[in-house]
């Protein structure tokens, strides 16, 4: 007799197909987690990019502005009261 799977099933019998289901249950809960996991991620990225676009036009602004020499103009413009009405 010769040593190999065959000859080590009557010792593991039922064993391996439990050990095969819980493999097989743990990548479908794995697969769904992914699923939910790369779903919210998408989300967050789009919020993400949202924030950058924001940013990266504030600082054009800022770059425009410092390019022209309005510093003081705009300082003053944004320092003037509000109008009473």
């Amino acid at each position: 007799m010769r040593p190999g799977p065959t000859r080590c099933y009557p010792q593991v019998k039922d064993a391996t197909w439990v050990g095969l289901g819980g493999l097989l249950m743990l990548f479908i809960t794995l697969g769904v987690i992914s699923g939910f996991m790369s779903k919210y991620q998408r989300l967050r990225m789009k919020a993400a990019d949202k924030r950058v676009k924001l940013l990266n036009e504030m600082m054009q602004a800022i770059k425009i502005i410092k390019l022209m020499a309005w510093e003081k103009p705009i300082l003053d413009t944004v320092r003037r009261p509000p109008p009473s009405y």
